[in-house]
């Protein structure tokens, strides 16, 4: 019997997701990054303008049920992201920039991280479910 080695280990330190608010520095464009491409800042899931158009949006904030304010041109921006064809190739270029090749281990990281699926139950089993993801993610519970 042969035994197959794993020549990648994935290790995620730290995820952490926020809703951000107009005005933020972090949000403009001189101080975001600076180094690789700026393969489409449309994915950026933070409205630098918010008007009254509301976006359906899974919320990551379980407790949070309020909806996400876009503006109508970001709006437009997504749809046009979606919709040209080579989104998944754009997020592996725009992921990570200053490692080269590697595409492969990309695509398995943002796999890892943007995958998944919802569950659907009771909320006893939700909660279950809930904190042993924590468990996972934090090691300490």
């Amino acid at each position: 019997m042969r035994s197959v080695k794993s020549i990648y280990k994935t290790y995620i330190d730290a995820i952490h997701f926020r809703r951000a608010e107009q005005g933020d520095d972090r949000l403009n464009a001189d101080t975001a990054g600076g180094e690789g491409t700026n393969v489409d800042r449309t994915v950026e899931l933070a409205a630098t303008n918010p008007t009254t158009t509301t976006a359906n949006t899974n919320s990551t904030d379980i407790n949070d049920t309020s909806a996400t304010q876009f503006s109508t041109e970001r709006l437009s921006e997504f749809y046009a992201f979606a919709q040209a064809g080579n989104v998944y190739d754009r997020l592996v270029k725009s992921f990570a920039p200053s490692i080269w090749e590697m595409d492969d281990v990309k695509r398995g990281l943002l796999c890892l991280l943007f995958g998944g699926t919802i569950r659907k139950g009771s909320k006893r089993t939700r909660d279950l479910l809930r904190k042993r993801a924590l468990a996972h993610l934090n090691k300490d519970l």
